[in-house]
């Protein structure tokens, strides 16, 4: 009776290490992507458009004036926090190229202890969209296009 209950605190030792080592795993942040090297080329600027929604005229107002820059591309990345329903939280990381109104595409990673364990790639290309989501260790692959 002594072993068994000797065995029953270890395994419920053991889960909680590692269900606590999982925990802080998700909870480590990643580093971020590295910025891309190209420079912003300059396209001018154009007038804010006169049928903007009032808040969102005073805005563009404060933060640009009447000249907004033009932009025909754009390139962003950065880390977020996300939820999984309940007390799991997590830190992505993600880039995201744009062809402004036409195409993006979004590398999407989470990771544990900064090492990816599960990547995501969201497109809109060539008129097509598509999600593609794999990782934790080849077990998981999922996609969809339409």
């Amino acid at each position: 009776m002594k072993t068994m209950t000797q065995v029953s605190v270890a395994t419920v030792g053991l889960l909680a290490l590692l269900g606590g080592a999982g925990w802080v795993g998700l909870r480590t942040k990643p580093e971020p992507f590295p910025p891309r090297p190209e420079r912003t080329r300059e396209l001018g600027t154009a007038e804010l458009p006169s049928d903007l929604p009032e808040p969102v005229h005073r805005h563009f107002q404060v933060a640009l004036g009447e000249q907004a820059p033009r932009i025909e591309t754009a390139v962003v990345w950065g880390r977020g926090d996300f939820n999984f329903n309940g007390p799991l939280w997590t830190h992505p990381r993600f880039k995201s190229y744009h062809v402004a109104g036409r195409e993006f595409l979004r590398d999407q990673e989470i990771t544990w202890f900064g090492m990816p364990i599960l990547q995501g790639v969201d497109a809109y290309l060539g008129g097509k969209g598509s999600l593609e989501i794999t990782g934790l260790l080849g077990l998981l692959s999922v996609s969809d296009s339409g």
